[in-house]
């Protein structure tokens, strides 16, 4: 058996990191679960691996232990990720060690009541995971998608009847045959001792077209993406944006966010903190000339990584709906050129209220056949954008609204199934307030319900307690929006701020701040946090009005090549 080295005893990021928990009363290590990890690191040489240290205690202890476990499991994961948020990662459990894997990814209801669930990864965590590998796990029921065995019935800690792991069950694979006495009902314990060996390649397969799905293939975990930058598309629906009409029918106002077309050298990067987004659409700068086209602003502005594309206005009429200032709408052939230069699209929602969950996922579907990737069946004529697709979707909710946590985890859901086969990555994002918590987008951010996000654009405008105008208040609000929101779900933060004073109402002027005061004071500031992103500019059209405005914040953010030169890259998008 190939030697596995447990975390921390190496040092810097590998592509691919292997988490192993072990079965009952086994020393510490991976125990049988070594099996496994030591055939999918002789396939990927460079991978590292790591034992969830936890007391695998039987008897009595049985249930502290799990409780335990999977306190461990969402520690040693998420401390990993914060030191190497770029590496994919995979979970191996073997019985026990299955079992608090399942409650860690999976919480949802323990019928049997012995542990709690509360305890789960990070979303951080949940963004990296790759393949999900189980062997007699307790929890097993007949039935769950990835279920390899003959067993017919649940283990003595099943779940119930029809259960499925909410966000990861395209990525589990669990084995347990008839004879298991922990994960079915029956009596051999060499049945549960030798699954390494009866399904041990069987699981490397699954696992090694999980990892090809995202290209890596074998013998390929060098660290990936790191330094790389990549750049995008978001719609966005923004309640403040939405006619009085629209909005007594619970319409949501969204915004499209494209990212921009930089030239050849430079993108977004979802682990720099000099990035720059900026919103198109909404011409807030209210001249006739002074909107320029989508394409201009790709070809043109280097110094741009994320493209904001605003707004879609109706829920019920997704082509009618979208609104870029009553201008013309951008074409297929715009978008996939934009794309074409390392950017990607995204759509948000962010302004709806729905009667029930079930219409809130119906939305999100409709959403996601409208704007994301295009079937070859589907045609320009029910599709705005034709075949081109947008990479994700931003929420600018301005007010709370029903159900509005069950259409973004729908849309979490589809964006990952689809990412697991077309090997494209799309994001979910917010715009929040700067007030924290965000008290419209609760459900969202916060709590039991919350939504894995990818960052958020947080308005440190129109708000005097918290934004530009009021330096002490803006520190705190990013201190907090950093410490209890952005390190524990593993997400980014964009500092949002205003392009010209004109961009805002009057009343709230003074949040707007000159791009040089930005850039000495602010944007210094705001570096010193570790989830910092870069900065987001509310919108276009005032920065074309305002040319002195973003030149410094590009000089304050450090970026790696200098303006005017060439930039290749990708874009990713959101709204504030």
């Amino acid at each position: 058996m190939m030697a596995t080295v447990g975390l921390g005893q190496r040092e810097g990021c590998s592509g691919l990191r292997i988490f192993g928990a072990r079965e009952t009363t086994s020393p510490p290590g991976f125990g049988t679960a070594a099996t496994v990890v030591s055939l999918i690191q002789r396939s990927y040489s460079a991978a590292s691996a790591e034992s969830i240290i936890y007391p695998a205690a039987g008897g009595n202890s049985y249930g502290a232990s799990v409780a335990a476990g999977v306190r461990a499991v969402a520690a040693q994961t998420n401390s990993y990720f914060q030191k190497c948020p770029n590496t994919t990662l995979v979970m191996v459990g073997y019985s026990q060690g299955a079992q608090i894997i399942d409650d860690a990814f999976c919480g949802g209801p323990d019928g049997l009541s012995l542990n709690t669930t509360k305890e789960s990864v990070s979303a951080g965590v949940s963004r990296m995971v790759a393949a999900i590998v189980l062997m007699g796990n307790p929890r097993h029921i007949p039935g769950r998608v990835g279920d390899i065995g003959n067993a017919t019935v649940g283990g003595f800690a099943a779940r119930p009847f029809g259960y499925q792991c909410p966000a990861f069950a395209s990525l589990i694979r669990s084995y347990c045959d008839e004879a298991d006495p922990f994960c079915a009902k029956g009596k051999s314990s060499a049945t549960h001792q030798g699954y390494g060996q009866v399904y041990g390649q069987d699981a490397v397969d699954f696992v090694t077209r999980k990892l090809a799905v995202i290209g890596i293939s074998t013998g390929d975990a060098s660290s990936k993406m790191t330094g790389s930058k990549d750049k995008w598309f978001t719609i966005n629906f923004n309640a403040s944006k939405v006619p009085q009409a629209l909005r007594a029918l619970g319409s949501p106002d969204s915004q499209i966010i494209a990212a921009e077309a930089k030239p050849t050298r430079k993108s977004y990067s979802s682990t720099a903190s000099n990035n720059i987004a900026v919103y198109w659409g909404q011409n807030s700068a209210g001249g006739a000339n002074t909107q320029r086209s989508l394409i201009q602003v790709c070809r043109d502005e280097p110094d741009v990584d994320i493209i904001l594309l605003a707004f879609l206005t109706s829920a019920a009429n997704l082509d009618g709906g979208l609104n870029f200032a009553n201008s013309y709408r951008p074409t297929e052939q715009e978008i996939i050129e934009c794309q074409g230069q390392h950017r990607r699209g995204a759509v948000t929602d962010n302004t709806w209220s729905f009667a029930s969950e079930n219409h809130a996922v119906d939305a999100a579907n409709r959403i996601w056949a409208t704007f994301g990737p295009a079937s070859r069946s589907e045609r320009s004529t029910s599709r705005p954008f034709g075949a081109a697709s947008v990479d994700g979707f931003d929420l600018d909710f301005e007010a709370p609204f029903s159900n509005a946590h069950a259409f973004a985890r729908r849309l979490r859901s589809l964006m990952n199934k689809a990412e697991m086969t077309t090997r494209q990555k799309s994001y979910l994002t917010a715009a929040p307030q700067c007030p924290f918590p965000d008290m419209n987008l609760f459900p969202v951010l916060h709590g039991d319900m919350a939504t894995v996000l990818d960052f958020v654009f947080i308005q440190f405008y129109n708000n005097p307690v918290c934004d530009l105008r009021t330096p002490d208040g803006f520190e705190t609000s990013l201190r907090v929006w950093h410490s209890q929101w952005a390190t524990p779900s593993g997400a980014k933060i964009f500092m949002g701020v205003p392009g010209a004073a004109t961009a805002i109402g009057a009343a709230n002027r003074e949040s707007y701040i000159d791009g040089s005061v930005l850039a000495a004071s602010y944007i210094k500031m705001a570096q010193s946090f570790p989830s910092f992103a870069g900065v987001m500019v509310w919108d276009m059209s005032q920065l074309d009005s305002n040319t002195a405005f973003l030149p410094p914040i590009v000089d304050a953010l450090g970026r790696p090549i200098p303006r005017g030169e060439a930039l290749n890259g990708s874009t990713h998008g959101t709204r504030i």
